[in-house]
């Protein structure tokens, strides 16, 4: 469907440059109107065997890249080292002897 759409856009903006182009330049009604239907299907076929061979092109790029990293499988359960909420703990993060490593300026 984005190669007709993508073909469409092109082509009515080649139709339409070439339309202007001829008011610009004195062309009669009849060659303006049979120049833009020749352009625009010109255009159209052109644009859809572009956007159908680069389209081909790229998709045989991107497979040739496989993503990595892992796969993780998470697997819902009872899971006996997790903490129960509300549960204390002995993580403490904003005590004095946490706090040492922290770079403090004389100002």
């Amino acid at each position: 469907m984005n190669k007709w759409r993508l073909s469409l856009f092109l082509s009515f903006a080649a139709g339409f440059l070439t339309f202007i182009f001829g008011v610009f330049h004195g062309a009669r009604m009849e060659t303006l109107l049979f120049r833009t239907i020749v352009s625009i299907f010109i255009f159209l076929t052109v644009g859809f065997l572009l956007v159908f061979f680069l389209e081909h092109f790229f998709r045989h790029l991107l497979t040739m890249y496989k993503t990595k990293g892992a796969q993780v499988d998470v697997i819902a359960g009872d899971n006996s080292d997790a903490v129960a909420p509300g549960a204390t703990s002995d993580f403490t993060p904003l005590t004095q002897e946490n706090m040492k490593h922290i770079f403090q300026s004389k100002n």
